[in-house]
């Protein structure tokens, strides 16, 4: 009976079937967030790391952070018109519906019937604030890689210098 009681209070169904649909069915330039996950990947350091593989890290940080850094301008800006669209929509309800009655309405209740007609500009706003969400984090993902970048290409620099030196 317990167990049955747990199925009721956590719907789990409804939760899996949101995050399948945000994870692999929302799209952005035509790719789900897992999609942009793996495309996204920073690669794996090695332990010892020669100048050839420290160019190819740098140019898959230059690749990724051209990636990451124009669909966070994409984000911002469909973010910034998804609030104008819903704010616009907004207040054209709630004058549509204070002048449908003689009597002015209470204002929580040309608010609520405002919102209710403005789901569909909600909705957009959500999957806009959604968006730039993820890629804001993809932002300061690929900001600690390069950082650690700069580091190893200090690192790897002065190794080289080093080395260097010591053969005269």
């Amino acid at each position: 009976m317990e167990e049955n009681q747990t199925k009721e209070i956590i719907p789990t169904s409804s939760y899996d079937t949101l995050v399948d649909y945000i994870d692999n069915k929302m799209l952005f330039e035509g790719k789900s967030i897992n999609e942009w996950i793996k495309y996204l990947s920073l690669p794996a350091v090695p332990d010892h790391i020669d100048w050839l593989q420290m160019i190819k890290l740098n140019q898959r940080a230059i690749f990724l952070s051209e990636i990451v850094f124009n669909n966070i301008s994409l984000a911002k800006a469909r973010l910034i018109g998804a609030k104008a669209a819903y704010n616009k929509k907004l207040n054209l309800q709630k004058e549509l519906i204070r002048d449908s009655y003689d009597k002015k309405p209470p204002n929580d209740v040309i608010e609520n019937k405002a919102i209710n007609k403005s789901a569909n500009e909600a909705t957009a706003l959500t999957i806009a604030e959604f968006f730039f969400g993820f890629w804001t984090n993809q932002v300061e993902k690929i900001n600690a890689f390069n950082t650690r970048l700069t580091s190893l290409n200090i690192t790897v620099n002065q190794e080289n210098k080093i080395l260097n030196s010591s053969t005269f």
